[in-house]
């Protein structure tokens, strides 16, 4: 198997803490959150940033900080999670299965695995508890070695900002897509984007149910792209617009 790396530039999402207004269970709020994370890891995001409005909504960040780190661990060192409230669900979060995720229970050279207090998801521990790396050396004599870094792409970092931060950050930038009704159609603006990438990255705004981000923007020099132009449904939820953006963003980026 061949694992991915991460992407060449950063392709960072902004999403709205918003989007689990209508969600009213811990069991609701976790599956979909389970649906935005793996769509994520899908689409090698590097980066989420939470928009938050309200100060409930700032609270609510903690819950999805919990479950994204939790979703994100290797399933070998889930144990080391202290049980919390927030996770007593996540048995329905789907499995992201990344590539840290994705080792064998025996030692296979050149094999680099993430670890926690000499644990490494291997039968033996050992005493690398300040590394977070190591690779198997020899699989015979079951050894491994630290290793310095881990090369795959390992998925993505979770970030708070305040609605006027990120107005702030995305106002005057030029390498920032908000997917909107709206825009114009990507085809027409999709050589533009490849460019912009390649220089400096891109972020991905995916608007607030509630309202639109165009309306608090004011010389912006970004992109406003319709991803799914002719929508046959009257409201395209934001869980479904992150997909469909990712998925047109990851053809033309590669």
């Amino acid at each position: 198997m061949i694992f991915p790396y991460p992407r060449r530039k950063k392709l960072i999402v902004i999403l709205f803490i918003s989007i689990l207004d209508v969600e009213s269970s811990l069991s609701e709020i976790t599956i979909k959150l389970s649906y935005v994370l793996r769509t994520l890891a899908e689409f090698r995001v590097s980066e989420v940033l939470w928009v938050y409005e309200t100060e409930k909504e700032r609270k609510g960040w903690k819950l999805i900080k919990e479950i994204s780190d939790y979703a994100l661990t290797p399933p070998y060192l889930k144990k080391y999670i202290p049980k919390r409230k927030s996770l007593s669900k996540v048995g329905l979060l789907q499995p992201l299965n990344i590539t840290s995720h994705q080792v064998s229970p025996e030692f296979i050279e050149g094999e680099i695995r993430l670890g926690k207090k000499g644990d490494f998801g291997l039968r033996f521990s050992y005493d690398y508890f300040h590394s977070d790396y190591v690779i198997v050396s020899d699989s015979l004599a079951k050894k491994v070695k630290p290793y310095s870094f881990y090369p795959y792409y390992k998925g993505f970092t979770s970030r708070l900002i305040s609605y006027q931060k990120m107005l702030e950050k995305v106002t005057h930038s030029d390498n920032v897509i908000i997917a909107s009704r709206s825009g114009v159609n990507l085809s027409q603006v999709e050589g533009k984007i490849r460019e912009v990438y390649e220089e400096k990255g891109l972020y991905l705004v995916i608007g607030p149910p509630k309202h639109g981000v165009l309306r608090d923007l004011h010389d912006f020099k970004g992109f406003i792209v319709n991803f799914i132009p002719k929508q046959g449904v009257k409201d395209v939820r934001a869980e479904e617009a992150l997909q469909a953006s990712l998925a047109l963003l990851n053809f033309i980026l590669n």
